[in-house]
């Protein structure tokens, strides 16, 4: 089945009537942007995925830098219980271009209530919501508990702390992956730091794409004192930068 219409909609908020004898009615369409989020079968996007994971040792801080590729294509749809299609998405690794792609798992996503939501490792984000207008603010992490942590290198870490969604803007032109987009919305999740903590998020939806880029730092540290960037003095999280490089 075929739900492109589907998404693909404007949607009309209302009549607008003048009060005076000689009433006026004029529709107002309005952009809801669905289409950063596409949700259509056989859609795939292909990234180039480069990672660092930072553990702190006995003997120091051990970086381990991985590099590969990852494809995300959605496979089927069905309806949830509030009647949104939900996209499942299977997603597979190599680490060469020449290898072939292994599943790896499977995760879901789907447009409810007017919010892009995907289900990642079964922790569920709102990643947009609908109108994409820039200065939109939401707490994405709403179904995520506070005082979840996730172990990175065998280390627990708070990793959604301070997390705060922002549109910070839509609809720019950018090249991406080698690729020219003409309508990018990009979305802050995280942004903020302290002497010991780095909490770093940040994503990019193309139209008739969906997500295009991402880049996520997630460092803690005990050099209160260093000058050095992130990069250097953090001895617990990782860096991630995901970039699309194929799609249809």
């Amino acid at each position: 089945m075929d739900f492109k219409k589907y998404f693909y909609w404007c949607l009309v908020l209302g009549l607008f009537a003048s009060c005076n004898e000689n009433t006026n009615t004029e529709e107002l369409n309005v952009d809801m942007g669905l289409e950063y989020f596409p949700l259509t079968v056989g859609k795939y996007i292909v990234y180039q995925l480069d990672s660092i994971t930072y553990d702190i040792t006995a003997s120091g801080t051990v970086r381990d830098t991985v590099q590969g590729f990852l494809k995300e294509e959605i496979i089927d749809t069905s309806f949830n219980n509030l009647g949104a299609v939900v996209a499942v998405i299977q997603r597979s690794v190599k680490a060469n271009w020449t290898d072939a792609w292994e599943v790896k798992d499977i995760w879901q996503a789907s447009i409810t209530d007017n919010q892009a939501q995907k289900v990642e490792e079964n922790l569920r984000f709102i990643k947009l919501v609908f109108p994409v207008t820039a200065g939109t603010t939401w707490n994405g992490n709403i179904f995520i508990p506070d005082d979840l942590d996730i172990a990175i290198a065998g280390e627990r870490i708070d990793f959604f702390k301070n997390w705060s969604y922002e549109i910070e803007s839509v609809g720019k032109s950018e090249q991406i992956g080698g690729k020219n987009f003409e309508e990018v919305a990009t979305v802050f999740q995280a942004d903020n730091e302290n002497l010991i903590e780095l909490r770093y998020s940040m994503e990019k939806y193309a139209k008739n794409v969906g997500l295009v880029y991402r880049e996520l730092k997630i460092l803690d540290t005990q050099d209160i004192n260093s000058t050095d960037p992130w990069e250097v003095k953090a001895k617990n999280g990782l860096i991630l930068r995901q970039e699309l490089i194929e799609h249809n």
